[in-house]
C-alpha cells in the first residue's frame, strides 16, 4: 500500500504485528499527522538526518521518509518480515515505526503506555520527535 488511508494502513499494521488497535491506531494517527501530515511519500530533506549521497528518489540517503518519518537504517533494522521493503509503503513504514518504539522506548505490545512513553504519539502533549 503506497498510497491511501493512514487509518487503514495503521489497522493493517496492527493486524500484521498482532497487537490491538485500541491505543495504537489513535497514537499512530497523532504521530503521522505531526510527522508527515499523513503523506505516505513525505521526505524530510532539511533536518540533521538529511545527509549522505542522493538516492534514487532524489533525496540524501539518511533523510526521514514516509508517513511515520523513519530513516532508512531504522526502517531496515525494524522492518516487519512479509511487508514491502519500500520505505514509502504505509503499512511497512508504520510497522517499522511500531517495532522501533517498542524496542527503543519500551512501549508495551498492547500500546497501553504508548502516549506516556513517546510524546509524539500523545495528543495531550506538544509535538516532539521520536
Amino acid at each position: 500500500m503506497v498510497d491511501g488511508s493512514t487509518t487503514a494502513a495503521a489497522k493493517e499494521a496492527c493486524r500484521i504485528i498482532g497487537v490491538p488497535t485500541t491505543r495504537w491506531v489513535p497514537g499512530i494517527l497523532v504521530a503521522a499527522k505531526r510527522e508527515s501530515s499523513y503523506r505516505f511519500n513525505a521526505v524530510n530533506s532539511w533536518d540533521s538526518n538529511a545527509t549522505g549521497p542522493k538516492q534514487s528518489d532524489g533525496h540524501p540517503r539518511n533523510c526521514s521518509r514516509g508517513v511515520m518519518q523513519v530513516i532508512p537504517t531504522t526502517f531496515a533494522a525494524y522492518h516487519q518480515p512479509g511487508t514491502s521493503k519500500a520505505i514509502y509503503d504505509g503499512v511497512a513504514n508504520i510497522c517499522a515505526a511500531m517495532h522501533y518504539v517498542m524496542a527503543r522506548y519500551g512501549v508495551y505490545r498492547d500500546g497501553s503506555n504508548l502516549a506516556g512513553r513517546v510524546q509524539q504519539f500523545d495528543p495531550n502533549r506538544r509535538p516532539a520527535g521520536y
